[in-house]
């Protein structure tokens, strides 16, 4: 099995878009999800209020993540209460090839209100990490 992580951290400029750089792109099979940590930082005051958080990745097609908000958004749990959040995962998908370069995206709601990321920003997102686990690097499987 290989490894694939993608991690999404703030800066002082907000935002919910994030550009992912692998050092090869990686044939289309199953992926299986293994873990995603959430970390905000939290003050009671102004609290989020929500406890998904909505990923958007474009390899992910609409036939492999099939929800309620039309969209194929990977929802990842997270404890509003709490400034870190890891949870375990046993999803496997069929994803679609990877390129090399690719956006993420994240959301607050299925209506697609942007997750802002802003460092030292209290209730917004500080980092978002994914644990992916696949078969092969391999061009043929």
């Amino acid at each position: 099995m290989v490894l694939l992580h993608i991690s999404a951290k703030a800066s002082a400029t907000a935002s919910h878009k994030f550009r992912v750089e692998l050092p090869h792109k990686i044939i289309s099979q199953v992926f299986t999800i293994k873990k995603s940590i959430i970390v905000q930082q939290y003050n009671a005051s102004g609290a989020n209020t929500n406890h998904i958080a909505y990923l958007n990745v474009p390899w992910i097609s609409m036939y492999e993540a099939t929800n309620n908000n039309s969209q194929p958004w990977l929802p990842l749990s997270f404890d509003p209460s709490q400034s870190r959040t890891e949870s375990d995962y046993h999803i496997r998908i069929k994803a679609e090839e990877l390129p090399m370069a690719f956006d993420i995206e994240l959301y607050k709601d299925a209506d697609g209100t942007p997750f802002q990321f802003q460092s030292g920003t209290n209730n917004q997102l500080q980092s978002v990490d994914l644990f992916f686990e696949y078969e092969t690097n391999q061009s043929f499987v």
